[in-house]
């Protein structure tokens, strides 16, 4: 025996080493074994399979050799460590693959004797997605850090801000360089605004405008389609990007990600992140976290543009107000002084080098001079007397037909050569000009202003803003010609004898004769020669002022006072001349009557003057009484009011009762609301505008009911404050209003959240804009995840799958749309919804997607459909349980009938008189009556099969004969007759045919019993015919004793019955088996007695 056992102990070590071949064979992980000495002695396939190399060249050289360099002391240590403590020890490290790639693995090993045997699994994807989880996390961290930073910055340090967080992008990503860059307005340029660069790297050229043509592909990729342009080498950019990898190699770029940032439909910024020390690969996750972040950098910057250009429009507004103020009633010598410290203003705020204004002559047209220049930088001399048409001839024509001249030195029009000479002679970049006349007269001259360093372009509002002032130029220098004009006038007619321009006339009181001089006669365009008496001149006068004029002459005559009276004459052209006539009465005496002598002229050019100041104060006026805001001035020393609007005086009207008057003090208007306390805060406001300078508050009223926002200026002239204006903008409803919205949006999210379905608001492109808590709970992500992700993506790991229908039918529809879906992920069944968000034109700006689980209805509904399938067949059995006896004795006919005639043929068969005719007729009557039962054994097996049967096309005449030849032994055994009358060509159905025979069999039984008590005739009709043309109706009468009143209602209810025997549920199960089939079943009393029960089926669509 003990010999027997040792031969039997190599057989038992192959096995042995059989099955931890197999095992290492089938084995997923790496499982080895290896000497103290550190060489592998045996391996499972997966080495060879994952890391390339085959078993041999594994086995060839210490294991160590494989290990990545930076893991190979702690692997020795642990197996040092395992070598001592002799029990399981886990660790894990890098092997290197044939490929030079490293995997990550997890080692436990254990040693027994001088082996060490070790097992380990691929943690490589976990690893690399816990990296990439560290990378999110710390991307996050700094998009939290940037934009709180952002947020709290103050606007000069902006800038600093984003180099700060470009760095640290910089940090964050491990590459060389992160930059911010422009493109221009006009599309020809772009520039480097912010930039990072690692140390050792040269930098990049900042604020300098670059031209397309250095990286034109990239241009054309990023900002005209939008695209994200993304390489890990330049072997990868395609042949029409040569120049772009001329450049990129000059600045030494290998590897490069540039992402588009989109403001209002088009790409103003890009983010760019480039490596130059080694190649960098770009993963998906880069660009919606650069792009992010460069939304954030140009959000700030787009911020603190409004803002610059808000405080920029709003110094205007005050220098605009300023500067008309100074212009309003100035005396006629000091117009030249404030027009050249107009000048001076303009150009310090708006940035022009160079303002002239140019003044014609009347003598010369096309003669012009320089009367007012403004140029800090200096230049070539300008000529101060030049011929417009030798030098701007295409400036001057377009002045004379009142056009503005805004233009570029390089863009102006080909017509514009000789213009173009002068400006590049005198280093102008940029023109715009304006033409002046007052009142719509005409050309008294042109205001220009200028750009020397650089091109400019000439905004609308700009130019808008300017032409206001250049018709405030205009009329100031109207007027000061025409108040000349007017002193020159009046000198003359104090030298009347000796002024050649004004009409000397006399007239004799008793003829009404005029003597007139020569000049007289032009005034009032008439000939020299011609006479003039009282009625000639009266019908010259303008019929409106005629009877005035007469009136004045009758007064002169019985005044010794001078008199003067200006007037309207109508010359012959029918053009009216204004005159100005002065005189005084000189007694008659006995040889000569009483006379009028006097003096005319001319003032047709002054009224113009005063008709243009008349407008232009009346613009100030028109634009201070169009606005519903509060404009007011008031002076510098008791801050008595010089000027205020409609708005204000409604103000205090109807908010305090108070009726102000100019020259009222802030203390003069105390009463009511307000008070002294009022008044007092007023003055000091008006006292912080002296001290300060202009300065903008919010300021509630005393009543606390109105919220002002006040912009307070100072007014001057001459360099020295004469008064204080003020701007009062109400903005009690719009603080209320943000604050409504803010409430309004607080309340939308709180709905939002409280859906207990998965919500998503998705644009057209099937992006996530909005999800509500559930979804967030759903997709177990960071908001800024899923927010701009693709849904069907992010849900179901692919694009157009089934749950997207709903979205799809919407954005044709344009309405709700809804299906249910199973997710076989997730072993869900999910009602998916669909509504549409339209704008004002009616296109679908958003989609409402919704998700809810019905799982559990879905699973009710199986149950339920179940059960009621199980009752059904339960109806079936009952039903033929009672048909017992009377298919027994249907059966036993055929039966008995096929075995008398078998028994006739026997005798035929064994007498001798056998005739073949008889014998056919009683095979004939076999295969008849055979026929016969197995019709009725296999209705009654279709019947009794606990299959319910497919929906199938069914003749429904058809189905109720066969039913009722089932039936029919029934109706003999209870003496009922069943008429049929049923209507050809009735369409087809589609149904159960089980279901729709349990149902007529219930409806025959229930007719059958209703007539168990009567003693007269028992029958039954059974009835089709269509409907509605492609609708079946199935009437089944009886002449029973008929349903009560009561009953009738609920007959079709479950449980309730009217027999004495029975569960009540025959009618119940009959009605949902047709509903089931789109059907409907109903019951009425006939009028001679019984019921009759009605079903409709909807026919088969041809």
């Amino acid at each position: 025996m003990q010999r027997s056992g040792k031969k039997k102990t190599p057989g038992k070590l192959g096995e042995k080493n059989e099955e931890l071949d197999q095992f290492f064979n089938v084995s997923l992980d790496f499982l080895c074994i290896a000497n103290t000495d550190g060489y592998f002695v045996r391996l499972s396939p997966s080495f060879e399979k994952v890391l390339g190399y085959t078993t041999e060249e594994l086995m060839a050289q210490p294991f160590l050799e494989f290990v990545h360099p930076e893991d190979r002391d702690a692997t020795r240590e642990a197996m040092v460590a395992l070598g001592q403590q002799k029990k399981m020890f886990d660790f894990t490290n890098r092997y290197r693959c044939k490929d030079g790639a490293y995997r990550w693995l997890e080692w436990r090993s254990v040693v027994s004797g001088n082996m060490v045997y070790g097992a380990a699994r691929d943690i490589t994807e976990r690893k690399i997605a816990e990296e990439s989880l560290k990378e999110r996390l710390a991307f996050e961290g700094l998009l939290s850090d940037i934009s709180a930073s952002m947020t709290k910055a103050a606007l000069d340090r902006i800038d600093q801000e984003i180099a700060g967080g470009l760095a640290r992008l910089l940090e964050l990503f491990r590459v060389d360089r992160c930059c911010l860059l422009q493109i221009s307005p006009d599309h020809t340029s772009w520039r480097i605004t912010h930039l990072a660069v690692a140390e050792g790297l040269s930098p990049l050229p900042v604020n300098t405008d670059l031209p397309l043509d250095l990286i034109p592909y990239g241009y054309r990729k990023v900002v005209e389609e939008q695209k994200v342009w993304a390489f890990a080498s330049l072997d990868d950019l395609p042949p029409e990007a040569d120049a772009d990898r001329l450049t990129l190699e000059k600045w030494g770029i290998r590897s490069a990600i540039s992402i588009p940032i989109g403001i209002g439909g088009s790409v103003e910024y890009t983010i760019a992140v480039t490596a130059n020390r080694e190649m960098h690969t770009w993963s998906q996750d880069h660009i919606p976290r650069l792009r992010m972040m460069g939304e954030v950098f140009v959000n700030v910057l787009q911020r603190r543009r409004i803002r610059a250009e808000l405080e920029e429009r709003l110094q205007f507004e005050r220098l605009l107000s300023e500067l008309s103020a100074r212009f309003v009633n100035i005396p006629p010598e000091q117009v030249d002084r404030e027009i050249d410290e107009a000048l001076r203003m303009i150009c310090e705020h708006c940035g022009f080098e160079v303002a002239t204004l140019w003044q014609r002559s009347d003598s010369e047209p096309d003669m012009v001079t320089l009367t007012h220049l403004y140029r800090p930088l200096g230049g070539p001399p300008l000529p101060e007397h030049v011929d417009a048409r030798d030098t701007w001839p295409w400036c001057l024509r377009e002045l004379m037909s009142g056009r503005v001249v805004a233009v570029s030195t390089e863009e102006a029009p080909a017509d514009a050569a000789l213009d173009q000479e002068m400006w590049r002679y005198y280093g102008i970049e940029s023109s715009l000009t304006f033409p002046l006349s007052a009142g719509g007269g005409q050309l008294i001259g042109a205001l220009g202003f200028n750009t020397v360093g650089e091109r400019r372009s000439w905004s609308h509002e700009l130019v808008k803003r300017l032409q206001l002032l250049a018709q405030v130029f205009a009329n100031a220098l109207a007027r000061k010609q025409s108040e000349h004009a007017l002193r020159e006038s009046e000198e003359r007619l104090s030298l009347a004898s000796a002024s050649a321009g004004v009409g000397v006339w006399i007239l004799d009181s008793a003829t009404g004769q005029f003597w007139i001089t020569t000049k007289g006669l032009e005034l009032l365009g008439l000939a020299t020669d011609s006479a003039l008496n009282l009625d000639n001149f009266l019908e010259l006068v303008h019929p409106e002022d005629r009877g005035r004029v007469l009136e004045t002459v009758n007064q002169a005559l019985r005044s010794d006072d001078d008199i003067s009276i200006e007037y309207r004459v109508i010359l012959p052209d029918k053009s009216t001349r204004w005159i100005l006539s002065r005189g005084r009465r000189e007694p008659g005496s006995p040889e000569q009557a009483e006379r009028l002598m006097g003096v005319s002229a001319d003032i047709s050019e002054r009224k113009q003057a005063e008709a243009a100041v008349a407008e232009a104060q009346s613009m100030i006026t028109a634009l201070v009484e169009s606005t519903d805001d509060m404009v007011w001035s008031v002076d510098p020393e008791r801050f008595g009011l010089l000027t205020f609007n409609s708005a204000l005086r409604n103000y205090f009207l109807r908010g305090m009762g108070l009726e102000i008057t100019l020259g009222m003090s802030p203390k003069e208007m105390v009463g009511g609301p307000f008070t002294p306390l009022v008044a007092e805060k007023w003055c000091q406001l008006y006292l912080r505008a002296l001290r300060e300078g202009p300065f903008t508050e919010e300021y509630a009223t005393s009543a606390g009911t109105n919220v002002l926002l006040l912009s307070f200026n100072l007014l001057k002239r001459s360099g020295q404050v004469f008064g204080i204006s003020v701007f009062g903008k109400d903005i009690t409803e719009r603080k209320a209003m943000d604050e409504k919205i803010r409430k309004a949006a607080r309340e939308w999210q709180g709905t939002f959240d409280a859906i207990p379905d998965l919500v998503m608001i998705l644009d057209k492109q099937c992006r996530i804009v909005r999800i509500n808590a559930t979804a967030r709970s759903y997709f177990g992500l960071p908001v800024n995840e899923v927010i701009g992700a693709d849904c069907s993506v992010l849900m179901h790991k692919k694009e157009n799958p089934v749950f997207l229908q709903p979205f799809l039918k919407t954005m044709e529809s344009r309405e709700h749309e809804e299906s249910e879906s199973y997710d076989e992920a997730r072993n869900s069944w999910f009602r998916i919804s669909a509504d549409p968000i339209v704008d004002d034109n009616g296109d679908v700006r958003q989609i409402i997607y919704s998700l809810k689980d019905i799982t559990e209805q879905k699973r009710g509904e199986s149950e339920a459909f179940a059960a009621r399938k199980e009752l059904w067949r339960t109806d079936r059995l009952l039903r033929m349980g009672e048909l017992t006896a009377s298919l027994a004795h249907e059966l036993n006919q055929p039966l008995t009938s096929i075995l008398s005639n078998a028994k006739a043929a026997i005798r035929f068969i064994r007498s001798d008189r056998l005739d073949m005719n008889e014998m056919v007729e009683i095979l004939e009557d076999i295969a008849k009556d055979d026929k016969r039962a197995g019709d009725i054994i296999r209705s009654l097996r279709s019947m009794l099969r606990p299959e319910e049967g497919e929906q199938e096309i069914i003749d429904i005449n058809n189905l109720l004969g066969e039913t009722v030849a089932l039936f029919n032994s029934e109706a003999i055994i209870r003496n009922i007759r069943i008429e049929t009358k049923f209507a050809g060509s009735l369409p087809l159905v589609e149904a159960n045919k089980i279901q729709l025979q349990q149902v007529v069999i219930n409806l025959l039984m229930n007719a059958a019993e209703s007539m168990m008590d009567e003693h007269r005739s028992k029958e039954i009709i059974l009835e089709t015919r269509t409907i509605n043309e492609n609708r079946v109706q199935v009437a089944v009468r009886d002449f029973g004793t008929g349903i009560g009143e009561n009953e009738l209602s609920r007959i079709f209810e479950p449980f309730f019955t009217t027999k004495r025997s029975g569960l009540g549920m025959g009618l119940s199960l009959a009605r949902s088996i047709i509903e089931a089939q789109a059907g409907h079943i109903r019951a009425e009393n006939n009028p001679d007695g019984g019921a009759t029960f009605y079903f409709e089926l909807p026919g088969v669509k041809k």
